[in-house]
């Protein structure tokens, strides 16, 4: 019974984090509302993407990836190849040496630009975070 308690509290806790650290991020977002595309070129640099809805309103997408999530625990893990139980002895004797297995962390963010200005945003990924 105590075991479910402190689970239910650390996972608690995780969400918890998880939205402080969305609702900052999302916080930065809305600041960006009513400001004009230009400075948001000049604070945020080249986008990832540009796609024109219509002649005056486009919407610009920025691509944050990271190995080092903020919102995730990073986990540094091991593989080997060529150690499964059936290969051959020589498999064995001469597998590539171990290679680090990298996590990637990510976050894409989107701005609605109407007329050079700012009107809404989106974001999605498990590294949006200020």
């Amino acid at each position: 019974m105590l075991n479910r308690f402190v689970l239910a509290l650390f996972l608690l806790f995780v969400v918890a984090c998880s939205s402080v650290s969305s609702s900052a991020y999302e916080n930065e977002l809305q600041s960006w509302i009513g400001k004009s595309e230009y400075r948001l070129y000049q604070v945020w640099g080249a986008p990832a993407d540009v796609v024109y809805v219509t002649p005056n309103k486009k919407v610009i997408t920025y691509v944050k990836t990271s190995t080092k999530g903020s919102n995730v625990p990073y986990e540094n893990q091991l593989y080997y190849q060529g150690m499964g139980n059936n290969d051959s002895l020589w498999d064995k004797l001469f597998a590539p040496p171990a290679q680090k297995q990298t996590n990637w962390y990510y976050c894409n963010t989107s701005f609605i630009i109407q007329n050079g200005v700012i009107i809404n945003y989106n974001f999605n990924g498990d590294n949006c975070v200020v």
